[in-house]
């Protein structure tokens, strides 16, 4: 089977901290990984000049890396979609593009690339996720059957259902994301909280799956290391109860723009997970009757139309083109 070209981007945030020391350490990782089609872009939000002058030496070793410094304080969502925006209008076109938060480390696996592209080829996935050592969420998503479900994981692969997710640490994403959505491939209307509960209607919305490879790929997971949203989560006062509403630029309210009757009839659920933390607060559960019995959604253009407008940000809500960057190859 053919390798794609997947555009693997590195992430990173100097607003509190600045842990060059890790980022190159996860870097050096990822760089030797045997996979023959990659490019790693750093996306680097608010990074110290003498950390970018010091993660640029990469270039003389090696010429895959290149290097999209923001200067402005943004979520981790935006950074990375405009660091995949740009790579697709200053290099090439990618087939697929692989989210990695700093804190997490590949070690000794050179094959994780691969194992994960195969896969995404060969599940007709639209967001296809590999496991880290702690901080996953599935064991609170599936915590009626999360025992069988660890047992599973150790050889098989798993698909996720819809309405639910995990936490995002490495995802690999579709290009047909990226080229349905208006080049913005992460949902970018969440500041802080709830982005990954889009997954499973994001997918569908494709006609495809969102999918987490089997244990033969387990990453360290450090936890936080750069911040949890740091630009963003003082604005709820670090309360989750109000993650769920807690948007960025988004020029209505939540209640309006994900829990409208749009959405309920496009087959979308929102909040689904509040009834065990809030009872009777807002609540969106999907219409059931919009998918069959393999949880493919009948009307997928439907839900798509929804989404598009509702989980992205709209021009006049956010301008890519006005964020404050330099882009080094």
């Amino acid at each position: 089977m053919e390798e794609k070209n997947i555009l693997v981007i590195y992430n990173i945030c100097g607003i509190k901290f600045d842990n060059l020391e890790m980022w190159l350490n996860h870097i050096q990782d990822i760089l030797n990984q045997k996979y023959p089609k990659f490019t790693v872009a750093i996306s680097g939000c608010v990074v110290s000049d003498n950390s970018k002058k010091e993660l640029e030496k990469l270039k003389t070793k090696y010429p895959n890396v290149v290097f999209n410094w923001i200067e402005d304080i943004l979520p981790v969502n935006v950074t990375f979609n405009h660091t995949t925006q740009i790579c697709t209008e200053r290099l090439r076109e990618f087939d697929g593009y692989l989210y990695i938060a700093s804190d997490v480390k590949f070690g000794n696996d050179t094959e994780v690339l691969q194992k994960l592209s195969y896969l995404h080829q060969n599940s007709n996935s639209a967001i296809t996720y590999a496991l880290v050592n702690n901080d996953h969420g599935l064991d609170g998503w599936y915590p009626e059957v999360w025992n069988d479900l660890d047992n599973l994981l150790e050889t098989d692969h798993f698909c996720i259902n819809i309405g639910k997710t995990a936490n995002m640490h490495v995802a690999l994403f579709d290009k047909e994301i990226y080229t349905r959505y208006n080049s913005q491939v992460i949902p970018d209307i969440f500041a802080t909280h709830c982005t990954e509960t889009t997954y499973s209607y994001l997918a569908a919305s494709l006609g495809k799956k969102f999918v987490i490879h089997n244990k033969d790929i387990m990453l360290d997971h450090i936890g936080f290391a750069d911040g949890h949203s740091i630009g963003f989560i003082g604005e709820i006062k670090y309360d989750d109860k109000l993650s769920w509403k807690h948007l960025f630029r988004s020029s209505i309210p939540a209640e309006e723009r994900l829990l409208n009757e749009e959405a309920k009839l496009s087959g979308f659920g929102y909040g689904e997970w509040k009834e065990v933390l809030m009872p009777g607060e807002y609540i969106l559960h999907r219409d059931k009757t919009m998918y069959d019995e393999d949880e493919n959604h009948i009307e997928p253009q439907k839900l798509l139309d929804f989404l598009k407008k509702a989980i992205y940000l709209s021009q006049d809500e956010f301008n890519y083109s006005d964020i404050k960057y330099q882009f080094i190859t």
